[in-house]
């Protein structure tokens, strides 16, 4: 999980961050993304977590703007709330943005070893089969929407230089 995680944001640095909810949360995800929570609690646990973090975010730009409002309507001390609240929305959009991430390592590595990306599911069989019904590949369907985001298409893959992916299998 370690060098998924590193990859993701490493990635999305590059890339920017904005279009990453809407992959985690695209339709062809929800049955995963669905039957990750059920078979973990602490899957659950983590999405209320993500969940509650961007209501409480919403809330912080419901109260920018009132003090905004009420301070050039009323009084200029009112932009002193400003010093509470936008850090503590900034503490909550990064705690959401890394909620996302793990969503994206955690299908990405699945994906890997699913498909025995570096030779990943040769080392864990049980878990493999485990991904792969979770990604629903039981019945053989190849998509790889997340190693092809990350690692590029399968005719790349298949190009790598064998060193560097020998170095992101298992130790």
């Amino acid at each position: 999980m370690t060098k998924c995680n590193m990859l993701v944001k490493r990635s999305h640095q590059t890339l920017g961050w904005r279009d990453l909810p809407n992959r985690v949360t695209s339709q062809e995800n929800m049955p995963a993304f669905a039957a990750a929570m059920v078979d973990e609690p602490d899957l659950l646990a983590v999405e209320r977590g993500n969940r509650d973090a961007f209501r409480l975010q919403v809330a912080c730009w419901v109260a920018k703007l009132t003090a905004i409002i009420a301070a050039l309507a009323y009084s200029r001390w009112a932009f002193l709330a400003l010093v509470v609240i936008v850090p503590a929305e900034r503490a909550l959009a990064r705690y959401v943005r890394n909620g996302w991430i793990f969503w994206s390592t955690l299908f990405l590595a699945f994906e890997m070893l699913a498909f025995d990306f570096a030779g990943w599911g040769k080392a864990h069989p049980e878990e493999r089969e485990q991904a792969a019904v979770l990604l629903g590949h039981g019945g053989g369907g190849q998509r790889t929407p997340w190693m092809d985001f990350y690692l590029g298409p399968s005719e790349v893959r298949d190009g790598l230089d064998p060193s560097m992916v020998r170095g992101f299998g298992p130790s």
